[in-house]
């Protein structure tokens, strides 16, 4: 038989209902046996009146009971008539219930639990006589089982949201919550029970509300404003609170203590009711907003920065115009902090606020501050609006680091001569600016480079490196290295486009292959130098390109575009996919190249790389026999200062300008056929051919007297001398640093 205690008091299966006998059973099932005595002292209070009597009439109204029960069912009690210590036969929920939370079995622990302890007994209770003590008891019982099961439940919501059934999780958190009889919550149950609720989008209730109220109403307004700021805080501060809410040293160990006595800071004053204080901060913002703007006031820079970005996502502004300067001192050191650990994302969205709230009190932008967000911008590729802030700086503010990041900046943007007169300007600078001198050589390096003056690039890169080492820019050095290996992969190249024997050409490829090699180990092994490894492997994939064993190229490049990938690096996505598009036109797989070309234009137009822009756009015009296409990318060339591709794609379009003229002749289109003689003499004009420039104007001249061009297709072409194909044989862009 079993017993019921968890909900409505009863025996299974029994029409058995007297409710002192029932209680006698629920204690001797759930303490274990017990002397005769010490029952008849529970279950009857004394009364005044002689002692001996007093016990000998409890005597007999416990064996009365014992007789009620027996009758009923006379297995349930384990002794004899007379017999001492008594004790129970029953299997029971609560024990049951007990010894599946005790064993981790936390989901049968809940399916036990009918309810609390001995519910609805409580009017029975105050009429059946008994002691003080087993009230009590009953009391802590109940208390005592329902603070199991609530555990019991937060349990198994954290069970639920670890295997990602979020909803599940805040059903049973909020279950948790309601169960009756349980003492109040600690704080950091509360606060376990509060994620619970957040994160499975439960209901966090008029009833958790009023909980978050209870537990702070718990403390005096003093300790509920310190607990409040050591919230607020990224890591404890006291001096700052103290300061910020003008309390002495003395009140300050009193609320800590206080705070430490109730549960809600640990020892070492970590906050233990996180989402406690989150709740009621977000729910009063008439205590939020001057807390904070007390807070940033008394912190030091460095320990201020979440605060004043708090301000500033609540108000777009720090306090008031005499704020800024202290903010912008905690965001330069915040957004050092992130530079230094290659979060360029994160620099430059927290510069942004920063620049938007000095726009608003129309201050000048900070030095500093702009520099570093261009950097940032620049390492993302977006190199447009990194010029931008830049240029926006008076000319009186732009120091070498400036000075040399523009150079780079106009360089990457189309703008050759420029980048050449800032770079010549920063290396002019003292021995003090070395990332300025470094970056400036890059920049000098990047400019012989496109011209074909590779040994002058190949210098440049080194001494660029130097500097960068010495400038303890450990990644930056592996970057210029990286370039090195750039100008010796492509001396291999040319080597081979002038017939240089094979050896020496295998030779130099090697040479390069070892530099790229050498960048990669100079790399530290952590994720923040993910972009510049797939910048080296991508070079290597050049190296592979160039020897024409496309399969092992595709190898290098696709590892490097797995990198990529997880990168907010817009340069880095483009130059790979141009490559990969170059490749796969060699590999004679025209649908992947016309995708990852057009990948590469997406890419770069966004990041203001018109480099790549202009020769994604040529293999792109060319690939689908398109000379106005291919016209444009010429134009962007031209402009961008990319000479090293220019003649190659000049000769594909004079290739493509003479497909087209001959399908107009042959269809009879005669205004067709003008416009593309036109154009091939624009372009010998542009060659300096003026033998077929003339022999053009002979060509239109004969055309107008044609009634049938197609009948004179072989003449005309011959007239102009035009060679039968385009030429071009246009490698992957190797990726600079």
């Amino acid at each position: 038989m079993r017993l019921i205690t968890l909900g409505k008091l009863q025996l299974q299966n029994s029409h058995f209902s007297r409710p002192k006998p029932l209680l006698l059973l629920s204690y001797l099932t759930l303490e274990g046996p017990q002397a005769r005595r010490d029952l008849a002292n529970l279950f009857w209070k004394n009364p005044a009146v002689d002692a001996p009597k007093a016990q000998a009439k409890k005597l007999a109204k416990l064996s009365v009971a014992l007789s009620q029960i027996k009758k009923a069912h006379a297995h349930v009690l384990n002794a004899q008539a007379g017999a001492d210590p008594l004790g129970s036969n029953l299997h029971c929920d609560a024990l049951e219930f007990v010894a599946a939370f005790e064993e981790g079995r936390f989901a049968d622990a809940v399916g036990l639990y009918g309810g609390v302890f001995l519910e609805g007994f409580d009017d029975a209770l105050g009429s059946l006589g008994l002691s003080d003590a087993l009230l009590d008891w009953v009391l802590l019982k109940r208390e005592f089982l329902a603070e199991r099961v609530r555990t019991a439940m937060l349990r198994v919501a954290e069970n639920a949201f670890e295997a990602r059934e979020l909803s599940v999780a805040a059903l049973w958190a909020e279950k948790a919550f309601a169960v009756a009889g349980a003492p109040a919550l600690e704080a950091a149950e509360f606060s376990r029970l509060q994620h619970l609720l957040r994160a499975g989008k439960g209901d966090v209730s008029r009833s958790l509300d009023k909980a978050v109220h209870a537990n702070l109403a718990d403390v005096s307004g003093t300790a509920r404003e310190v607990f409040l700021a050591l919230s607020l805080q990224r890591n404890a501060h006291l001096a700052a609170i103290r300061d910020a809410l003008k309390l002495s040293i003395s009140e300050l160990a009193r609320v800590q203590e206080e705070l430490i006595l109730s549960g809600l800071v640990s020892a070492d004053l970590t906050v233990l009711a996180a989402d406690m204080a989150a709740d009621y901060l977000a729910r009063h913002p008439a205590e939020r907003l001057p807390l904070l703007m007390k807070l940033a006031r008394s912190s030091a820079p460095q320990d201020a920065f979440g605060l004043y970005q708090r301000i500033y996502r609540e108000t777009r502004a720090f306090g008031g115009i005499g704020d800024v300067t202290k903010a912008r001192q905690a965001y330069l050191l915040h957004a050092t902090d992130l530079m230094n650990a290659a979060h360029y994302d994160e620099v430059s969205t927290v510069l942004a606020e920063l620049r938007e709230v000095e726009a608003r009190y129309e201050l000048a932008s900070d030095t500093r501050c702009c520099f570093l967000e261009a950097y940032a911008l620049e390492r993302l590729g977006r190199f447009k609006d990194a010029l931008a802030l830049l240029q926006a700086l008076p000319e009186s503010e732009r120091n070498p680091d400036v000075t040399a990041l523009m150079s780079g900046l106009l360089w990457r943007t189309g703008k050759p001569e420029d980048a050449r007169l800032h770079a010549e300007n920063a290396l002019s600078s003292d021995h003090t600016w070395l990332w300025a001198k470094a970056t400036a050589n890059n920049t000098l390096g990047y400019l012989a480079y496109s011209s074909e003056r590779l040994l002058d690039a190949a210098s440049h890169f080194k001494k660029a490196a130097s500097f960068f080492q010495a400038a303890n820019e450990a990644d930056r050095y592996a970057g210029s290295l990286n370039n090195y290996a750039n100008a010796l992969d492509m001396m291999s190249v040319f080597a081979e486009r002038e017939g240089k024997d094979a050896a020496t050409v295998h030779r130099m490829r090697k040479d390069a292959e070892s530099a790229y090699f050498t960048a990669l180990n100079a790399l530290t092994p952590d994720t923040k130098n993910n972009a510049q490894k797939a910048r080296i492997y991508l070079n290597l994939g050049t190296v592979w390109e160039s020897a024409k064993d496309y399969p092992k190229a595709e190898t290098y490049y696709l590892q490097a575009l797995k990198l990529a990938n997880d990168l907010p690096e817009l340069e880095i996505k483009a130059r790979l996919e141009l490559n990969l598009g170059t490749i796969y036109t060699m590999m004679a797989r025209p649908n992947d190249a016309t995708k990852h070309y057009s990948n590469a234009i997406h890419h770069a137009t966004q990041a203001g790389e018109y480099a790549v822009q202009s020769v994604a756009t040529a293999n792109l015009a060319k690939l689908n026999n398109d000379p106005d296409g291919l016209e444009s990318a010429l134009e962007l060339l031209e402009q961008g200062g990319q000479l090293e591709q220019y003649p190659f794609f000049l000769d594909d379009y004079e290739g493509l300008l003479r497909v087209k003229l001959e399908e107009a002749l042959r269809e009879n289109d005669t205004r067709k056929a003008q416009r593309f003689f036109i154009k091939l003499g624009v372009l010998f004009e542009k060659k300096q051919d003026s033998v077929r420039m003339s022999k053009v104007d002979d060509a239109l001249l004969a055309l107008e007297h044609m009634t049938r061009p197609s009948e004179h297709k072989d003449m005309l072409l011959a007239l102009l001398g035009v060679s039968d194909t385009g030429n071009a044989d246009v490698t992957g862009v190797p990726q600079a640093e």
